[in-house]
């Protein structure tokens, strides 16, 4: 599931509210995974406690989860790179998969792509508003909200 203003998205609340009135909760084990936009994977944190508070709710065993940041950026270095800045993510993914198997609960993994600079992070995932201000006759600069500040 991804990230919705800090918390769950309304589908997946409607999906557990649907889970529970048909009683799906009793004694099941839950294993969650996540994605973000954001480049720090621990602002999931309220995520997953929601998750917590509804597993204990519905009679669930919250089992652990993997957070994965920088949104879709993951998905394309995972296509091209292959390698270091994803190696975290693929670990995580291979652990979820253990442990879901072995039906044994593991930690909370918070993954970030490796030795991928923050700051370029920032840059390419801003250049898709610099694209859409020119595909509406604006020059990038007029999508600061305040063009006299500095960057």
């Amino acid at each position: 599931m991804p990230l919705y203003v800090d918390g769950l998205p309304s589908t997946v609340i409607h999906l557990l509210d649907r889970l529970n009135q048909a009683g799906f909760g009793t004694e099941r084990k839950v294993y969650v995974l996540a994605n973000l936009g954001l480049y720090e994977s621990h602002q999931m944190k309220n995520l997953l406690s929601m998750m917590r508070t509804w597993c204990r709710v519905s009679g669930c065993t919250y089992s652990g989860s993997i957070v994965i940041s920088a949104g879709e950026l993951i998905g394309i270095l995972i296509k091209y790179m292959k390698s270091v800045p994803v190696r975290g993510v693929t670990n995580a993914l291979a652990a979820l998969a253990e442990n879901v198997t072995a039906g044994t609960k593991m930690e909370d993994l918070y993954v970030q792509p490796l030795m991928f600079p923050r700051w370029l992070y920032i840059q390419i995932t801003n250049r898709s508003w610099d694209r859409q201000a020119l595909a509406s006759n604006m020059k990038p600069a007029d999508l600061k909200i305040c063009p006299q500040c500095e960057e």
